[in-house]
């Protein structure tokens, strides 16, 4: 039970929570009696619904039909455990919401997600917060991303949503560089050779943003030499051409302002190795090369992450031009969501077989894995801590969980900015309960104002902590 709730009583009675994630265990007890509504992306769809995929389950349906859902990873059910769960030996922040879950899918719509919760606590007419523990990188970082826009265009009044700033605070997926006329800037970037030997598919894909000011060519080199030809936007504001290099198929895909969201230049670049194709060399093993040519420079200031693998493996940045900084994509960057990073609150546990243990983080401070900020274009973000490491909540029955990290039969330990964030949506949730009709940016005036950063005055903000952890005593 969290101190809030002891200070004043509020358990989240009348409100309700969404979570959008890998779904939820249906017979937990933690939840009995408050699973709403479950819109399962993965499901057939059975044609009555206007969404595009999945079914639509109701808490109304007979258990077996509501079973169909379930969670084989336990993200989801972890998170709304955090936030929601009601059980004898672990209490969320607010237990006695109710939810409204969705499954998503591998196309997975996550608009159409925010909007199938909003629906319906517009049908109930209760208030609203809804839990986005994901996100991605492929966007320019400063909230103009569709999902971004979307979600500052549905929140409101009573309905607030609350986005992880993401882990990626220790890898090197940020590269930034300024390109000076008349001059070609390399940023090196590491494919792992445990990937190039791989017989299987693996995919490396780069996201840059520049000026639409300035006018840049692009140019891929691979670790043996090999390189693509420059490539610059065409007269009709795209480009895109595909290579052969060292075994690997390079795309490479670049837009003009009129076809981007924020009116700046966007190139995406793919490297892909497929099965059976032509014999993997140790050309692919090693440092690439991004190549940035100055063609008309008047900002010249580059900005380019690297996505998630399809295979589990990040591409790391290496010496010049690697970033620690903006490092919170979609949806987190939207203004009007409540953006959380990690801090680290438990180091050790017992586990089920009652051995102790431990992961090497700092104790009482920012968790490393926490993405910093700011957004590209300078706005504030994350916008609070919260603790994400090393968290007790429900376990799904139906997912896998190493003995290290199951603490009894319902209840697991694990770490990411994903668990923090419904500690502050269950907060939110407590605030809604009490004052059904704030809007975010008084919600985020609220959090704010009771969050402190350790050793720095009152109202500072740093990157990694926002504005710090939340003092509850003061909301």
């Amino acid at each position: 039970m969290s101190n809030f709730q002891v200070q004043t009583g509020l358990t989240g009675k009348g409100v309700i929570i969404g979570i959008i994630d890998s779904g939820i265990d249906t017979t937990h007890p933690a939840f009995t009696g408050r699973i709403l509504r479950i819109w399962d992306q993965t499901l057939p769809n059975d044609g009555k619904t206007e969404y595009p995929e999945g079914l639509d389950l109701t808490g109304d349906l007979p258990k077996g039909i509501l079973a169909m859902s379930c969670d084989l990873t336990g993200h989801g059910t972890h998170i709304a455990g955090i936030a929601a769960g009601n059980h004898p030996t672990f209490t969320g922040v607010a237990p006695q919401v109710d939810l409204v879950i969705v499954k998503a899918g591998l196309n997975t719509y996550i608009a159409d997600a925010i909007d199938y919760i909003l629906r319906v606590t517009d049908e109930l007419q209760r208030p609203a917060v809804v839990n986005l523990s994901l996100g991605d990188h492929y966007n320019a970082h400063d909230g103009s991303d569709p999902l971004s826009s979307f979600i500052d265009q549905e929140s409101g009044p009573g309905k607030i949503v609350c986005c992880a700033a993401g882990n990626e605070g220790n890898v090197d997926i940020h590269s930034e560089t300024i390109v000076l006329e008349s001059q070609q800037v390399s940023l090196r970037f590491l494919i792992p050779a445990s990937i190039c030997s791989s017989p299987l598919r693996w995919r490396a894909e780069l996201n840059g943003w520049y000026p639409s000011t300035d006018q840049i060519e692009v140019a891929v080199q691979s670790p043996e030499g090999s390189r693509t030809q420059f490539q610059g936007i065409d007269d009709n504001g795209y480009s895109h051409q595909m290579y052969q290099l060292s075994g690997s198929q390079v795309k490479i895909t670049m837009y003009g302002p009129e076809h981007t969201d924020n009116g700046e230049h966007w190139f995406n670049i793919e490297i892909t190795h497929e099965p059976n194709s032509i014999s993997i060399t140790s050309g692919n093993t090693g440092t690439w090369r991004l190549l940035l040519n100055e063609v008309v420079v008047k900002n010249g200031r580059v900005n380019v992450w690297s996505g998630e693998s399809r295979k589990g493996f990040d591409v790391v940045f290496t010496e010049e031009g690697v970033q620690d900084l903006i490092k919170i994509g979609s949806p987190g960057a939207a203004a009007r969501a409540i953006t959380v990073g990690s801090y680290t609150s438990r180091l050790s546990w017992q586990d089920g077989d009652r051995n102790l243990q431990k992961v090497a983080l700092d104790l009482n401070t920012v968790s490393e894995f926490s993405s910093p900020g700011p957004l590209r274009n300078g706005i504030h973000k994350p916008d609070v801590v919260a603790p994400g490491a090393m968290v007790v909540s429900v376990l799904s029955s139906t997912s896998t969980c190493s003995s290290i990290m199951q603490v009894d039969q319902f209840h697991r330990v694990t770490a990411g900015t994903s668990m923090a964030t419904p500690f502050i949506t269950g907060l939110v949730a407590l605030l809604l309960e009490r004052e059904p009709h704030l809007t975010p940016e008084e919600i985020k005036e609220r959090l704010r104002a009771s969050s402190f950063i350790p050793g720095k005055p009152p109202g500072s903000f740093d990157p990694k902590w926002g504005f710090g952890l939340i003092n509850t005593r003061k909301l």
